[in-house]
């Protein structure tokens, strides 16, 4: 039946072992549905349900195999993720969308993205796998270096965050599980000395990263432990820079490129001369014989419809778009 996926969960008498080898066709008759006997194992409830479902008809062929998440059958890549990202696994989809769309140059998504996955390579998994044979921390050698271990429980990785912010002491930012500790961090807004708290956070992960594995495979050019937190913090504020000047950049490529540059230029101008100004956006029909012609659609009969000469109902609008003429209309901001 459509929408139900085994009929023998809703049977109200019990179910004996003859009645799960019965098919659905067992409870046809004459092409209708042996309503009477439906009614006995499923209830008068599902009376309405058989009537407004076509029998089974062996002339139709035999059966075949349909994707339960579609309405016509048909398996979809789509229907197929969004039952993979089950509901329990909305918080994680949310987190993946949070990374993906991060301002923050791509090596740091893909570090993210690892994060949220618990993929590092640390020491513990490097001990399963045999590439070593120690899964301490190779930093404070106190606990098994886990991924969570090196980005923030460890002592070296506690004193990081505590000198970028010591109000992280008093909150839950060191108890916090993985997945909601990511999506609490990457869904704030608050800045933090010019720097969006997300970017900043991303940055202290990633060094605390780096500087682990200068640890173990080059330990000469390790960065400082008390100095982690001013090489995240500059990483931040530096990309911040960048993406401003790219941004002003790319407003006055635009401005300077586009056709109406004088008059961009000229309304500065004139601008520039008052002490207070308002300016107003008047809209204007992009095409007007296509909205026209979709109203004149409406009062037609269904299927295709060829003309060949003008329709008088666009007949103006068309002539006007041909020579220029703008059709001004005023609305609401």
């Amino acid at each position: 039946m459509p929408g139900v996926h085994h009929l023998i969960d809703f049977a109200q008498p019990e179910v004996f072992p003859n009645m799960l080898e019965e098919r659905v066709c067992d409870y046809v008759s004459d092409r209708r549905w042996d309503l009477n006997r439906i009614a006995v194992v499923l209830g008068d409830d599902w009376i309405p349900v058989f009537r407004s479902t076509k029998t089974p008809e062996p002339e139709m062929g035999e059966d075949i195999l349909a994707w339960l998440l579609t309405s016509d059958g048909a398996f979809s890549i789509k229907s197929a993720c969004s039952l993979y990202l089950s509901p329990s696994d909305n918080s994680k989809a949310k987190l993946f969308s949070k990374i993906w769309k991060l301002e923050a140059p791509q090596r740091l998504h893909t570090f993210c993205w690892l994060v949220a996955n618990e993929v590092l390579l640390t020491n513990e998994i490097r001990v399963k796998r045999n590439m070593t044979h120690d899964g301490s921390c190779v930093s404070c050698g106190e606990a098994i270096e886990s991924m969570f271990h090196v980005i923030r429980d460890c002592r070296v990785a506690r004193q990081t965050w505590m000198s970028i912010d010591t109000r992280l002491r008093f909150g839950n930012f060191f108890n916090t599980p993985l997945l909601p500790w990511l999506l609490e961090n990457l869904s704030s807004q608050s800045l933090f000395k010019g720097v969006h708290w997300p970017l900043l956070f991303v940055c202290t992960m990633n060094a605390l990263w780096l500087r682990r594995n200068k640890v173990i495979f080059d330990s000469d050019e390790a960065v400082a432990e008390n100095s982690i937190h001013f090489l995240a913090f500059r990483l931040a504020k530096d990309y911040s820079m960048a993406q401003l000047e790219l941004a002003q950049s790319r407003k006055k490529k635009e401005i300077d490129l586009h056709d109406t540059r004088s008059l961009v230029l000229a309304i500065r101008n004139r601008c520039s001369r008052l002490t207070s100004w308002n300016i107003h956006h008047q809209f204007r029909e992009a095409n007007t014989c296509a909205d026209r012609l979709a109203h004149f659609g409406h009062s037609l009969p269904s299927g295709c419809h060829i003309f060949f000469t003008l329709p008088s109902c666009i007949s103006l609008a068309f002539h006007a778009d041909s020579i220029g003429i703008a059709l001004p209309r005023v609305v609401s901001i």
